[in-house]
């Protein structure tokens, strides 16, 4: 079975590719005299990129379980699937599937290669997904799998993955487009510190180069080698780390790159006054604070809400973002995404409201509360100053810390012992437009030591039933349920939906970044 559902179910349409009819060759010129410019017949020109700050320094398709990682990764590398910024699953590496039974799902491999001509084969697939989910290997990947309640691969041939879970999961061909697949013979003959130097791939683009703390390069395979998502529209693309925003608009300004990410609201005068095209993207992404329902004030309900009602949110949006934020309710979620409440309304701003909690929770003096934070582009001081500034008028006193980013991560997916109060800004980078990713950390599909922020039996029946349920309308209902006890107990500072910001040359047509088609449909004219 490989159904095709219609557009206003984007999130389990399991599209089959089809493919495109060849043009009719054109009849032969009668004209005389010089003849217009050859066009180029495949990729052509060059991308060059500046990002913010990444959390990885390595192009191991293990780390890829976030946008902020994948944008590393999407360039050489394919899943099972992909999801374009529509919402919509397409065939990657998989030209079709279905499900054999209730926990059993079979997919049939296209006819792809990997970059050094070797065809893909199921085999590659059972033993990426193998290490992966390799305890000893510590890859963030491996929440893809246990979250999806993955119990075996197997491949009963060279074209056929056949996949078990432990429980019914519709959302199985959402998920695996986050898992890239590996030429897994190569890999293990060289080893991954070797092999992730200039990995090999089956993506529209190769490496040439995969140095985070200089520059990474690719060049696009072209017309000749058939990939899932199509043949890239540029034919080099340069990516460059560039942690400061100034610097990266520097790089702008001066020509140095065409394309400028992870930019703020302030930003955009300055780009539009200088010509340069500035773009808004609203994506899936929600920003909240994370509160540790485990220890210390904040394990109190009441806490919890009093610290809703004494941050204004729309000032945070106003101030900070420049307005490219909105503040509409209390969830995890956007409404992109499978399962979004509208019904769920804002914590409103009611410092008098806060206090009251306060000293009904026992605080009526206030308390002290660390906030960690890592700082880069999207999480900086200053929005964290502008939330402590808030909750010191109900006499809550924060001490913001800045962490290094593995410490930091160690601490997010760390045992309920190394977490503070609050941990600045989580981003919902969910990729599958389905809430699995962000309501997965407070179900029983994470263990309490390895980043499970609550413990609760009615949150958790919803979130299961809901997880498990096939019939995709009764799911986002069932998740909608789920997202009112989240919003109820308040186990959020909740905050808004960013938009993201980035900016480019005139010249430079590109999509939504985020998504695995960004890159190949990017064109430098």
């Amino acid at each position: 079975m490989n159904p095709s559902l219609p557009r206003s179910l984007p999130l389990l349409a399991l599209i089959v590719a089809v493919a495109c009819q060849p043009s009719a060759p054109a009849p032969a010129s009668t004209t005389t005299g010089s003849s217009a410019p050859a066009q180029p017949t495949g990729p052509s020109g060059k991308l060059t990129v500046a990002l913010a700050q990444p959390l990885i320094t390595s192009l191991d398709t293990g780390f890829g379980n976030d946008a902020q990682t994948l944008q590393f990764m999407w360039p050489y590398a394919d899943g099972l699937t992909w999801i374009s910024a529509d919402g919509k699953v397409n065939p990657g590496l998989a030209k079709e599937w279905r499900t054999v039974n209730d926990t059993t799902w079979e997919f049939t491999l296209g006819d792809f290669k990997f970059h050094n001509g070797r065809a893909v084969e199921a085999q590659d697939v059972v033993d990426t997904y193998a290490r992966y989910q390799d305890p000893d290997k510590k890859l963030p990947a491996r929440v893809i799998f246990t979250g999806a309640g993955i119990s075996s691969t197997s491949a009963p041939n060279a074209k056929t993955v056949r996949i078990t879970t432990s429980k019914p999961n519709p959302t199985i061909p959402n998920i695996l487009q986050l898992a890239m697949i590996l030429p897994m013979k190569e890999l293990n003959v060289v080893g991954d510190v070797e092999f992730f130097r200039k990995p090999i791939g089956s993506g529209p683009f190769r490496v040439e180069a995969g140095e985070f703390n200089a520059a990474l390069r690719y060049s696009a395979m072209g017309p000749d080698f058939p990939t899932p998502r199509g043949t890239p529209k540029i034919k080099d693309l340069e990516i460059r780390v560039v942690p400061e925003i100034s610097s990266r608009l520097a790089a702008l300004r001066t020509g140095d790159v065409d394309l400028a990410l992870a930019l703020v609201a302030d930003n955009v005068p300055t780009l539009e006054q200088n010509g340069f095209k500035v773009f808004q993207t609203r994506g899936t992404a929600t920003a909240h604070f994370s509160l540790d329902l485990y220890n210390g004030p904040t394990t109190n309900l009441k806490v919890r809400q009093a610290i809703n009602h004494a941050v204004d949110k729309e000032v945070v949006a106003r101030v900070f973002y420049g307005g490219r934020a909105r503040v509409d309710t209390a969830q995890l979620i956007g409404p992109d995404v499978l399962g979004y409440n509208p019904s769920l309304q804002p914590y409103a701003y009611d410092v008098a409201k806060a206090r009251q909690l306060l000293a009904e929770a026992g605080y009526p003096n206030g308390f002290k509360i660390p906030m960690t934070m890592i700082n880069l582009s999207t999480i900086n001081k200053d929005l964290a100053q502008i939330v402590a500034d808030q909750l010191k008028q109900v006499g809550i006193e924060v001490e913001i810390q800045i962490k290094e980013t593995a410490i930091w991560l160690q601490d997010y997916y760390g045992p309920p012992e190394r977490r503070p109060g609050m941990f600045v800004q989580v981003i919902n980078w969910d990729q599958t437009f389905e809430p699995d990713s962000v309501y997965r950390w407070y179900s029983s599909d994470t263990t309490v030591d390895g980043g499970r922020r609550w413990t609760d039996e009615t949150f958790d029946r919803q979130y299961q039933a809901a997880h498990s349920e096939l019939d995709r309308t009764r799911r986002g209902q069932l998740y909608q349920t789920a997202a009112k006890t989240l919003s109820d107990a308040a186990v959020a500072l909740f905050g808004w939906q960013v938009f993201g910001v980035f900016g480019g040359k005139r010249n430079v047509e590109v999509g939504q970044p985020g998504h695995a088609d960004f890159y190949v449909q990017a064109r430098v004219s």
